[in-house]
């Protein structure tokens, strides 16, 4: 008995640790000042629950193109700050974009690398906000599209480079 008692001890221990690597992080919804969102700490995504989808859209392509701009850029560091910015250098924001075709941005959704949202749902909400008031240069060759989806990335470094 006390064999198998040793025997079976290791063999509980290595399943209950293999079955804890499988654990997935959930998606939480959080309330904001006026919307809610998901944040989703395993992939690093962060999104209001009650905008557009990206999905079903024009991606990039042929069709359309965004023009050179710092639309994304300048919002970030007008938003958040330098002191902000400064505190996580080291970091960036990714996003994707939904836009109308003449460029007016109708829905984002961040994506932090490595699962890291470094951004308060208060941070997140005023973000949003500036940056569905702005609008993109763009030039459509397709007039059938009534969306369309890209993704921008903001180093936060590169504003010390200035």
């Amino acid at each position: 008995m006390k064999k198998v008692r040793l025997v079976l001890i290791p063999i509980v221990m290595l399943l209950s640790l293999i079955g804890m690597t499988n654990v997935k992080a959930e998606e939480i919804k959080k309330k904001g000042v006026e919307n809610t969102y998901m944040l989703d700490y395993e992939r690093g995504v962060a999104y209001n629950v009650n905008r557009k989808s990206v999905r079903n859209e024009a991606i990039l392509g042929e069709d359309y193109e965004v023009l050179p701009n710092s639309v994304y850029a300048n919002t970030v560091k007008r938003v958040l700050g330098m002191k902000k910015i400064e505190a996580n250098k080291l970091q960036r924001i990714n996003c994707i974009f939904v836009c109308s075709p003449d460029g007016k941005i109708e829905s984002v959704r961040f994506k932090f690398p490595k699962g890291n949202i470094f951004l308060s749902v208060e941070e997140i909400e005023k973000l949003e906000k500036a940056l569905l008031a702005e609008q993109f240069p763009v030039k459509v060759y397709n007039k059938a599209i009534k969306n369309m989806v890209f993704g921008q990335c903001c180093f936060l470094n590169k504003f010390f480079e200035e």
